[in-house]
């Protein structure tokens, strides 16, 4: 919202998402079986054609990777379209309870996000949280979008269906890797997003507000 709120005499500061202590103190081994798990609802706005076409390569040429996706979107008529596409090797899941996603995220080998609005959400950071890599569509280095973070996050960026596929194919056939980068994305995620790191944030805000401090919200 800062963008919207320049120059109108408001003063704005990030302030990043919480994730909940249950997807970081969750600590699966990955499964033996390769597993994609596309995050993401049917939604244009949010890439899932992308994700549905990536799927499809993946359907033909690696039926040996187990491939999920959302089955539900905000638009009716939308999600009805998007889900047609999908493979039929494919499972289709079903609205899940918060409290099963984090089991959600640690069934799966890989996690694709968002394939277009290029950010993080609450669902990007919480497979990360699970020490999964994440496939993701980013438009820019975070640090330079906002100061509180210091490092990139360790998330793979992809933007066709190609790309997609070919970087879900790489963690299949590389476990090490997986493993690896999937701790490293627990760790970014617990320095930036844990439910400690931000109530202390918010703490210090509501100090310096209480104190009058220069450069309260």
């Amino acid at each position: 919202l800062g963008a919207y709120l320049a120059g109108t005499g408001t003063l704005c500061r990030y302030m990043p998402n919480p994730v909940a202590s249950s997807f970081l103190k969750l600590n699966k081994p990955i499964p033996q079986s390769p597993h994609a798990l596309f995050a993401i609802p049917l939604s244009l706005e949010k890439g899932a054609d992308i994700g549905i076409a990536a799927m499809r390569i993946l359907a033909e040429t690696r039926p040996d990777i187990r491939l999920s996706i959302f089955g539900f979107g905000p638009n009716r008529d939308e999600a009805a379209g998007l889900r047609s596409r999908i493979p039929k090797s494919a499972n289709i899941l079903p609205w899940t309870h918060r409290n099963k996603m984090p089991n959600l995220f640690s069934s799966a080998t890989v996690v694709v996000g968002r394939l277009r609005l290029g950010s993080l959400g609450i669902v990007e950071l919480e497979a990360m949280a699970t020490g999964r890599p994440l496939i993701v569509q980013l438009s820019g280095a975070l640090g330079e979008i906002e100061e509180y973070y210091n490092d990139e996050p360790p998330v793979t960026t992809c933007d066709t269906p190609h790309l997609v596929a070919d970087a879900v194919i790489r963690f299949a056939d590389d476990p090490a890797e997986t493993i690896r980068l999937g701790a490293h994305s627990r760790k970014w995620v617990t320095e930036y997003h844990s439910e400690t790191r931000v109530a202390m944030i918010y703490q210090e805000e509501y100090r310096n507000l209480l104190e009058g401090r220069d450069g309260a919200p």
